[in-house]
């Protein structure tokens, strides 16, 4: 149960509240185990020899076990039992389980030592199994007091309603939620006012309380508290049995009392409040409360298991069990010997000892055990209530909501009003009896847990009988649910609080056996890896309406029913539906644009089916995001350098990313659309690669970015420039110099150009781009600089060559001695030269075809010619060019 330490320690008088403090516990044992004792299983041969000799064995690595941890004593941890249970207790083999006992000089001295101790056990012959003890507890808890009015507050307005005379009964808001106090939602109970119209209580039904001692005398329980019609002579087990202190008197605890209440506190009997199977208001017509005191001031570490057994063979059938021992790493994680004495209740009470079959007297053959959740508002494996054989209830306060204190899991079967203080205080809490012939308010899924057991006693009461099973009323427990959905009201544990909210009213209803009807319309909206379904809720016509909705889905066809099995399946639950209404689930998780047969079977809370409606489906298609602006990243010094990615998806999805590979080097930011990415400098030089991934919920997108860091390096000339002609004075060029540089790291480039013929030619430079212009003939000499950011540059000449637009560009040398060479035109591709004397004879004839570049040189040898003035002759393509020369 929870603290409610919170509260004020005293309240006004008006309020006919007054706190009670309750006695301190001992301090919990480190790590919630005993250090005091190991429990051990073993053989039959060994349990003969503990049974019937000394702490003296007969195997010297038994004894010397026992010499080294100091054991004191070995005591049994279950009773022997009488008579034909004795014997079925040896074939359940709880003979066979001991509790060795340490010395306090030679015990282990921590948690680790102890485990040690443990797993050394299991190693030595005789011994099956060896485990620690867990010390079990009710959370610390307080109790507040409270006064009870003269007169009921609440009346009955027909003579049909099942409202009790009992004056506390309107502050029972968990028994009828008519919205009490501000704050509270009617209908958040356990909807017991009709379920009284079919069963009150049966004194044939016998719970057992482990817990604290129950008041059995409270006037408000004395009427409904069990006796036992032959108490064992030496244990004088009147009422019960107190395990805790291995005595007959059991001490009234509020705790114990409180549960007691919930169950069993006499109904309609005029003062006090209505327990769940508290009976019509005949004296003795509820449900009887058997008390098995396991938890008091003293920690009897076999007190909680010994009461499973004991429970069994007198005659219980339910037991409530609002205490634990905290977690486990898994579900099977309960200790051994508790799920010993676990399973001999649910398997063997109610049964005969010899035979097994169910007892004329019984109403139930098997037994069923019911745990609170816990306090710890944790998620985690809380034992025992999360072995699979028991059920589990967690706690809500008066609006649904899971109250702030209740563990939650996978393993919680159902929930159950427990009380929430912030609802109220203590109104929104659990009011119940308490010792002292008192009533007190508690809150916890100490609370919750008697409440369903209530209704699982109404259960028994009504139904019970020649071949009533245990399994036929966990069934109908948990499937009776308040008409409300526990996973929309606390959509942060969908899965962890069980079924639903415990129907008290539903569980009394009688199957007819009749399955809902089909569902005759179903509409889909296809998404990309989700079908959302629509269809309307069934009418069943002993239920009202389906519970739940058994959706199959496959990618194979659905031809027959067979087949449809095969295929993977999810449970649609249906609580809070009326017939009629839209039932809207989405299927998720599917396969992108993928074809899917489906079908919807209606189930009833008896396991009931209608018949199947088969239809199909298909996902959507989806595009992945586009990724744009990738280009590698080089860092060369301090400054950071930002690079923007514009990142788009063809659905209209939005996206989300992520960063990895080397990441430490840059940041993100998003900004709309696009994505900036600054790196920095982080690291040592090297090549690195940053790796983006862009999902649209779908399908991701990565991408790998290179960057580099390293010492700055000058631009590189990618391409060399060639020689440039200028035809003709006036004739002009213009280049983009990029094409002759690149800049490694990526930076940009500034030029700068050097002329050492500014006479031959004209320059002009505006940015990347080079304007030439020829102003007189010759051969003209340039320098282009190129300089990245970061001042570190290269040089490449720049070589022009300003030439008349002519059939030769030059005739060299003149005067000329032996030879006379002559440059073509770019333009000439066959071409005769000729030299006519002052004679007008023609000397000297020559053809020339070009086949390269070379063959435009053309070197004529003037040697064999006479001194004088001759006339070079050029003829091409229809034209004529003419230059005198002299000869010397």
């Amino acid at each position: 149960m929870l603290l409610i330490g919170l509260f004020p320690s005293c309240t006004t008088p008006e309020s006919g509240l007054e706190p009670k403090d309750q006695s301190a516990t001992e301090e919990p044992i480190e790590d919630g185990i005993s250090h005091e004792a190991i429990r051990i299983e073993v053989t039959e041969e060994l349990a003969n020899a503990l049974e019937h000799g000394t702490l003296r064995a007969d195997d010297p690595k038994v004894q010397d076990f026992m010499d080294r941890l100091g054991v004191v004593s070995v005591t049994r941890v279950f009773d022997e039992g009488e008579g034909a249970y004795r014997e079925r207790r040896r074939r359940a083999g709880l003979h066979l389980w001991y509790d060795i006992t340490l010395s306090p000089d030679a015990k282990p001295t921590s948690t680790r030592a102890l485990l040690r101790a443990v797993d050394e056990a299991k190693e030595i012959d005789g011994i099956v199994y060896a485990e620690a003890i867990p010390v079990i507890s009710l959370p610390s808890s307080s109790v507040i007091r409270s006064a009870e009015p003269a007169r009921s507050t609440l009346r009955s307005d027909n003579g049909a309603s099942t409202i009790p005379n009992d004056p506390r009964f309107d502050d029972q808001w968990y028994l009828y939620n008519r919205g009490q106090e501000p704050g509270f939602v009617p209908g958040f109970d356990i909807n017991v006012l009709d379920a009284w119209k079919e069963e009150t209580g049966s004194n044939k039904v016998i719970v057992a309380v482990l817990d604290e001692g129950v008041q059995v005398d409270h006037p408000d329980l004395v009427d409904n508290i069990w006796t036992n019609p032959s108490p064992n002579p030496e244990m004088n087990d009147l009422h019960g049995y107190n395990f805790s202190k291995e005595k007959s008197e059991i001490d009234p605890g509020d705790h114990g009392t409180h549960v007691a209440g919930v169950i069993a506190a006499s109904r309609n009997n005029g003062f006090g409040i209505a327990g769940v199977a508290g009976g019509d208001g005949t004296r003795g017509s509820g449900v009887k409360i058997m008390s098995c005191e396991i938890i008091s001031d003293i920690a009897n570490l076999r007190a909680a298991p010994n009461a499973f057994p004991y429970a069994a063979d007198h005659g219980a059938v339910i037991t409530n069990n609002s205490w634990g021992m905290g977690g486990g790493p898994d579900p099977d994680a309960i200790p051994k010997s508790y799920k010993v004495a676990i399973d001999y209740f649910i398997d063997n009470a109610g049964c005969d000892p010899v035979t097994g079959e169910q007892l004329p007297s019984s109403p139930m053959k098997g037994g069923v055990v019911i745990f609170s959740a816990g306090n710890d508002n944790k998620e985690y494996y809380y034992m025992p209530p999360a072995y699979k054989r028991v059920i589990a209830v967690g706690s809500n306060g008066p609006t649904g909501v899971r109250a702030i204190y209740s563990n939650h899991g996978d393993w919680v079967d159902i929930s159950a009003p427990g009380g929430d203080y912030r609802f109220g205080n203590p109104t929104a809490f659990i009011l119940s009896t308490i010792a002292d012939d008192l009533y007190g308010y508690m809150q916890g899924t100490s609370m919750a847990a008697p409440l369903v057991t209530g209704v699982a006693a109404l259960i028994a009461s009504k139904f019970g009988g020649k071949g009533f099973t245990n399994e036929e009323l966990m069934h109908r427990l948990l499937h009776s649910l308040r008409p409300y959905d526990i996973e929309e009201i606390n959509p942060q544990y969908r899965g962890k609080l069980g079924a639903g909210y415990i129907d008290a009213t539903k569980a009394l209803a009688v199957d007819r056996h009749l399955p809902p009807q089909a569902i005759r319309e179903v509409k889909v909206d296809e998404g990309y890896d989700s079908l959302t379904i629509h269809f309307p809720a069934v009418t069943d016509e002993d239920d009202g309406t389906a519970l739940s909705y058994n959706l199959y889905y496959g990618e194979k066809p659905f031809s027959d029913v067979s087949r449809m099995r095969g295929g993977k399946t999810v449970e649609v639950k249906a609580a809070k539906y009326k017939a009629g209404d839209e039932v809207v689930y989405t299927l998720k998780g599917l396969l992108l644009d993928h074809a899917y047969s489906l079908a919807l079977v209606p189930v009833d809370r008896w396991d009931h089916e209608g018949q199947p409606v088969f239809f199909s489906a298909r996902t959507r298609a989806n595009h992945k995001p586009i990724v744009k602006g990738i280009q590698p990243v080089f860092l060369t010094d301090a400054t950071p350098i930002t690079l923007r990615l514009s990142i788009s998806d063809p659905d209209g999805h939005d996206w989300t990313y992520r960063l990895s590979g080397d990441a430490e080097a840059a940041m993100c930011h998003r900004d709309g659309d696009a994505l900036e990415i600054t790196f920095r400098r982080l690291r040592g030089e090297g090549q690195y690669s940053l790796i983006l991934v862009v999902s649209d919920g779908y399908e991701e997108t990565m991408v790998s970015i290179p960057f580099e860091i390293a010492q700055n390096k000058s631009p590189l000339v990618v391409k060399e420039p060639s020689l440039i002609r200028l035809k003709g004075l006036g004739a002009s060029v213009e280049l983009d110099l990029r094409q002759y540089f690149s800049d490694p790291e990526g930076d940009a480039v500034s030029y700068e150009v050097k002329s050492y013929s500014p006479q031959l030619i004209g320059v002009d430079l505006s940015g990347s781009v080079l304007k030439l212009k020829g102003l007189v003939f010759g051969k003209a000499h340039l320098e282009v600089t190129a300089k990245d950011a970061k001042g570190a540059f290269v040089r490449v000449p720049l070589r022009v060559d300003i030439v008349p637009d002519e059939l030769a560009y030059r005739v060299y040398p003149i005067p000329c001695y032996d030879h006379v060479v002559v440059e073509l035109s770019e333009d000439i591709y066959l071409a005769k030269i000729a030299l006519i004397s002052s004679a007008g004879q023609e000397v000297l004839q020559r053809y020339v075809t070009v086949r390269e570049n070379s063959d435009r040189v053309v070197r004529i040898d003037t040697s064999h010619l006479a001194i004088g003035r001759y006339t070079l002759v050029i003829t091409a393509d229809s034209k004529t060019y003419s230059k005198s020369i002299v000869k010397n």
